[in-house]
């Protein structure tokens, strides 16, 4: 997580924190409600970027083991299943305190930049296909419409992650044509194209036109990737692409 991202965790988590104690109180308005449900996935790939794993606390069973961007992540949806009753209720101290710890350790890593080095997570091209194939169709909340809407799916899910890919600006000459792959990112040397498959009678056409895009694409970029949408299960045969 870079500096700039760091900044921008730290005042997601001040608000959610803000606004738990609002939802304590009962002052909190529907619009923040939404916030937190909004924000509490993102909050939650931040705090295990900088291994904010776990807390102990005591309850009258003992000390138990939690995972703190789980709570989170779930708080919201706690609120939404039970309201404000019992089982979100006593959930409220222990979500204040993991976001206290959080601000704390954040506010320490902006003080201390160079402490930044030690919580960056080296990634490679497989690692990042199989974290598309688990966890892209996750954040597409209403079915695209067309290759532009997948491609903003797409743009988001690298951002959240940090995989600090381009969109669209970098391009490639070949045979008296200009190609611009949808994504590339220059570290890991990958170029990815996205494809949006709606009808059956596409497939050939996106055959094609992967074919014609990794000869040219291979010239700058070792590592390609098509991601196709597959609207209505139009692929039968996975393999065959």
């Amino acid at each position: 997580m870079n500096l700039k991202n760091l900044k921008k965790s730290l005042e997601r988590a001040e608000i959610y924190l803000n606004i738990v104690r609002k939802i304590e109180n009962r002052e909190a308005t529907k619009e923040e409600f939404e916030y937190i449900q909004a924000n509490a996935g993102i909050l939650q790939k931040e705090m295990q970027k900088l291994g904010h794993g776990t807390i102990y606390y005591r309850r009258p069973c003992g000390i138990e083991v939690f995972h703190n961007y789980q709570i989170i992540a779930n708080f919201p949806f706690m609120l939404v299943t039970h309201g404000l009753k019992d089982e979100a209720i006593e959930l409220i101290p222990t979500v204040k305190q993991i976001l206290l710890i959080y601000l704390q350790e954040v506010e320490e890593l902006i003080e201390n930049p160079e402490d930044l080095k030690k919580t960056i997570v080296k990634i490679d091209f497989f690692e990042i296909i199989k974290d598309i194939e688990k966890n892209f169709r996750k954040i597409v909340k209403s079915d695209p419409e067309n290759e532009r809407d997948v491609q903003d799916y797409l743009e988001t899910f690298l951002d959240v992650k940090e995989y600090d890919f381009l969109r669209e600006k970098e391009n490639i000459e070949f045979s008296e044509k200009t190609f611009f792959p949808d994504f590339t990112q220059k570290k890991l040397i990958i170029a990815i194209e996205v494809k949006f498959l709606d009808k059956k009678d596409k497939i050939k056409q996106i055959i094609e036109e992967m074919s014609a895009d990794i000869q040219p694409y291979s010239k700058k970029w070792k590592n390609i990737l098509f991601l196709v949408y597959d609207k209505g299960g139009n692929i039968r045969d996975i393999d065959a692409l």
